[in-house]
C-alpha cells in the first residue's frame, strides 16, 4: 500500500485547494453579512461559487488521474487485484438481466 501514499505535491495541492476555498467562503459570507445588493456583490457571489466549483471539480479530476496512471504503473498486489477482480464481476452480474 506505499505506492498509494499521498505525496508532498498533494500537500501542497491541498493546502491551495483550502486557502482558496475559505477565501472564495469568506467572499460569499462578507457579501452576505454586508447585506449588499448591488451588481458587483452579486458578481463577486457568483465568481466564487465558480471557483469552488473548479476547484473542487479539478481536485477530484486530478486525484481520480493520478490514481488511474498510479494503477497502470504499479499494479496492486495480488491479493487487492482478486479483489477488483471479485468486484468487476460482481458489478457485471448485477448488471445483467436474465
Amino acid at each position: 500500500m506505499d505506492n498509494f501514499s499521498p505525496s508532498g505535491d498533494w500537500k501542497i495541492r491541498r493546502r491551495f485547494m483550502f486557502g482558496v476555498s475559505l477565501f472564495s467562503m469568506w467572499a460569499i459570507a462578507y457579501v452576505l453579512m454586508r447585506g449588499s445588493d448591488t451588481r458587483s456583490a452579486e458578481t463577486a457571489v457568483e465568481m466564487a461559487f465558480l471557483c469552488l466549483t473548479g476547484i473542487v471539480s479539478s481536485y477530484v479530476f486530478g486525484a481520480t488521474w493520478e490514481n488511474i496512471h498510479r494503477m497502470k504503473n504499479n499494479p496492486p498486489p495480488p491479493a487487492a487485484k482478486s479483489l477488483l477482480d471479485k468486484t468487476k464481476l460482481e458489478a457485471s452480474d448485477a448488471g445483467r438481466s436474465d
